[in-house]
């Protein structure tokens, strides 16, 4: 994986939701796609993108019907205990147990359940970076997580109203 102080640098760097800009960022990309006619919204990201699809969809203003994402990172019980939409949560071999954080917003009676699966066959950053697509196991396991995503956030779409 290299030298994993690296990443950690840039993200400290340049990582914080707000002190980076990258509320604004997401906020400027919706009003983007509602221009484009799209009327409701869900949010992902891999890997330290995970974190912040939650901190979107953590917001009084939140748009986003779910957010989550493929081999989250920093997503433990308090990074969730805002949370306005259910989670998606897509764990590799490296990630901690994402049940508990699953467990915890089950309490928010959101339209539909948060949704978690793990990929005990897979290493972290396997749908990103560090995935290796040519290779048949991890091609079938990246396809299986698009394939989760889709449908739950399909699911989530059919079970809410717009938030617009």
């Amino acid at each position: 994986m290299g030298d994993g102080s690296k990443v950690m640098a840039w993200i400290n760097a340049h990582g914080d939701y707000k002190k980076n800009h990258i509320d604004e960022i997401i906020r400027v990309a919706v009003e983007d796609l509602r221009k484009a006619g799209c009327t409701t919204f869900s949010i992902f990201g891999q890997c330290w993108g995970a974190l912040m699809a939650v901190k979107a969809a953590s917001e009084a203003d939140s748009l986003f019907l779910a957010a989550g994402g493929p081999h989250p990172s920093f997503i433990n019980i308090d990074a969730v205990k805002d949370v306005r939409a259910p989670l998606v949560l897509l764990a590799s071999k490296d990630e901690a147990d994402m049940i508990p954080v699953i467990e915890s917003v089950k309490g928010k009676n959101f339209p539909v359940e948060s949704f978690h699966s793990r990929f005990d066959n897979m290493h972290h950053g396997w749908t990103g970076g560090r995935g290796d697509w040519t290779q048949p196991e991890q091609f079938k396991a990246g396809l299986e997580a698009v394939d989760q995503l889709g449908a739950y956030f399909a699911k989530v779409a059919t079970h809410a109203e717009s938030k617009l």
